[in-house]
């Protein structure tokens, strides 16, 4: 059972559906998530910073740098990635992802679902990205602001890392 309230229930199985991902597939790619694409819960939307592991599971835990609300965590609980406020010992909160069993978010695959009206929706708009902390950069002038890349769409993937400028990839 994953709440958000007491009346919100989460029907099983799992939809099958195909939710927009573009992640990497290293397991060190997510050291910062973006979030976006949910319909309801907006204010999840933004870029998290891993900022340590739950005790209960090992997992990484993640905060929201610049979200439109403070305190947002990101946690894994059982076999779910949950967005939400209370942490690594909860179920409750406002997004959940499709059923992960290896604990691996990047390599998670399928529909999130988001909390509306008492319950759980099915949103494949949702897109949560991962990268490695070398492809985020702090923008100039700045304190909190990162700008991430990630070069998998490149036209010439083949030549990203090679020292060289290639304008195909730009």
């Amino acid at each position: 059972l994953r709440t958000q309230d007491p009346e919100a229930v989460r029907a099983l199985p799992l939809e099958t559906g195909a939710a927009r991902r573009d992640l990497q597939s290293s397991s060190d790619a997510c050291h910062y998530v973006s979030v976006s694409g949910s319909t309801y819960q907006t204010s999840y939307h933004g870029l998290w910073e891993t900022t340590g592991t739950c005790s209960s599971n090992s997992k990484p835990w993640y905060e929201c740098i610049d979200c439109s609300a403070s305190g947002q965590k990101m946690w894994y609980y059982g076999i779910w990635w949950i967005l939400g406020y209370a942490g690594c010992d909860s179920g409750s909160g406002g997004i959940f992802s499709p059923s992960d069993s290896d604990g691996d978010l990047a390599a998670v695959s399928g529909t999130w679902e988001e909390a509306a009206g008492g319950g759980l929706v099915a949103n494949s708009e949702i897109s949560v990205k991962c990268y490695a902390a070398e492809s985020c950069q702090l923008v100039p002038g700045t304190t909190a602001k990162y700008r991430c890349f990630d070069c998998a769409d490149a036209s010439a993937l083949a030549s990203v890392g090679d020292g060289q400028g290639d304008a195909a990839n730009n």
